[in-house]
């Protein structure tokens, strides 16, 4: 059986909430543990190579702080890009992988996470718009 934590991690890399509960996805993650035999070593790899894009891309913060190093230039910015982009590709090949869709970018510089139609109140309660996330409930009409 898949742990919570690589629950968690499936649900982060894919750009959805921590608050999830009982929607699509997480119906859909739940139901890996049928298929941990089949899909837990690739979604494993997967998760572990996140795990250390995330990490490069921390140590890349030095990089920004200089511009040459004897005779040569650095461009962190390139190494940033390049590494944002290798995240986009491994999220999109856990998500072909799960059949489960992208619900955010976690390796962009922005998203509607900034804009006025992200959801921004308690999680806890029913979601305002569900396009923009399951309800946490059926009945999400009622308020």
């Amino acid at each position: 059986m898949f742990q919570p934590e690589e629950k968690a991690k499936i649900l982060f890399y894919l750009g959805y909430s921590g608050f999830e509960d009982d929607g699509p996805a997480m119906r859909a993650i739940n139901s890996l543990d049928n298929r941990e035999k089949t899909m837990g070593p690739i979604v494993r790899d997967l998760l572990d190579k996140l795990n250390q894009i995330d990490l490069d891309i921390m140590e890349t913060r030095p990089l920004a702080k200089a511009i040459k190093d004897g005779s040569i230039e650095l461009r962190a910015h390139y190494t940033i890009g390049h590494l944002w982009q290798m995240g986009r590709q491994y999220v999109s090949r856990l998500a072909r992988w799960t059949k489960i869709r992208v619900s955010g970018d976690v390796f962009g510089m922005g998203g509607d996470e900034r804009g006025d139609n992200f959801y921004s109140g308690d999680p806890s309660e029913h979601r305002i718009n569900p396009s923009l996330g399951m309800p946490s409930t059926g009945d999400f009409g009622k308020r």
